[in-house]
């Protein structure tokens, strides 16, 4: 059962955030899935949940219609989501329009650490060689888990943990 700040999608949610930015985020969480699943998979299955301005009413007064979008990952009956958004925007928010698919890989993968670290008071991942978390960086357009420690280097490509072995 949803916590009551949670909601169910609902067309206004689908208008807000624009269908490309839903592909976006639901095709983000499949590839950060792939890292959990390799690396941590008693995580479980991660979802997408949102809160929104006021949904009953499309013409309410002040500020403009927004959605936040955020990590979520079962438990128990109930859902538990952590931290930033993976995405916030408003119905005329430019910049959430201009988005890239990679922008939300990484902000999928950002809000995903910030829901192990609530849950598991743990980092997610940890570079293998120097038991730290890793950062994510933007090396070939894409991004990357990358471990800042001793000078920095890339490990793996988000969605690829399960090619490098048991971390």
């Amino acid at each position: 059962m949803d916590e009551l700040w949670f909601e169910r999608p609902t067309d206004r949610v689908e208008a807000l955030l624009g269908s490309e930015t839903k592909i976006y985020l639901e095709r983000s969480l499949f590839i950060v899935q792939r890292d959990i699943d390799a690396t941590l998979p008693q995580l479980g299955r991660l979802q997408l949940r949102w809160i929104s301005s006021d949904m009953d009413d499309p013409d309410i007064e002040g500020d403009e219609p927004y959605v936040l979008v955020y990590v979520a990952v079962g438990t128990s009956g109930s859902y538990c989501g952590a931290g930033n958004s993976a995405y916030a925007g408003r119905s005329d928010d430019q910049e959430a329009d201009s988005a890239t698919f990679e922008d939300a890989v990484s902000s999928v993968a950002q809000c995903t650490q910030e829901l192990v670290m609530e849950l598991y008071l743990q980092t997610w991942p940890d570079c293998p060689q120097h038991n730290r978390p890793f950062d994510l960086s933007f090396s070939e357009d894409w991004p990357i888990w990358h471990c800042p420690r001793d000078g920095g280097h890339d490990v793996a490509r988000v969605g690829s943990l399960a090619q490098i072995g048991s971390l």
